[in-house]
């Protein structure tokens, strides 16, 4: 079997339009398969990442400071039940000091709890990442629209030529800007 090229190959302006029409088609494949399987991993990893963030901490302590780690937690976590039955019962306000044995400690679990306390604020990154994918979603679109708008306008350039709109310099200048 041999292949016999005899020429420049002319690709027809419906060809090109199906050719814009499959990477249309690929991309948007490539986005629903990002949401069908990052995003459950991406919440997979969230449902665990304040134990990861724990487990990163205590290993930079020594076995003391572990265990001191360790009581503190209990006592922030006691301290945080005294506050919420007092909201719960309407006093407003809980008071409870907790005294760190060790500065390291004080450290580690105030670092433990401010990171916690920013991803508790922030937006879920599963949330975050599908608006992102609906952005580059319409994104593409827009892509797709204005590279097929291009190939009818390269085949009926009499089209653009035939416009009634005419419009002078000083009418674009004045055209006020988004």
């Amino acid at each position: 079997m041999s292949i016999e090229f005899t020429g420049p190959v002319k690709i027809t302006p419906e060809a090109r339009i199906q050719n814009i029409a499959k990477e249309y088609v690929a991309q948007i494949l490539s986005i629903i398969e990002i949401n069908r399987s990052v995003i459950p991993e991406m919440a997979a990893q969230d449902d665990n990442e304040h134990f990861r963030l724990s487990a990163q901490i205590v290993s930079r302590l020594s076995p003391t400071e572990r265990d001191d780690y360790a009581a503190s937690l209990r006592e922030v976590a006691e301290g945080l039940r005294v506050a919420a039955n007092a909201a719960k019962e309407g006093e407003g306000t809980a008071k409870h000091s907790i005294n760190f044995k060790d500065r390291t400690v004080g450290s580690a679990i105030t670092h433990y709890i401010m990171e916690m306390s920013s991803r508790k604020l922030a937006e879920p990154r599963g949330a975050l990442l599908r608006k992102s994918l609906l952005v580059s979603a319409i994104s593409t679109f827009e892509v797709l629209f204005g590279q097929i708008a291009r190939e009818i306008y390269t085949v009926n350039t009499s089209s653009l030529n035939d416009s009634e709109y005419r419009f002078t310099l000083q009418e674009l200048a004045d055209f006020p800007a988004r």
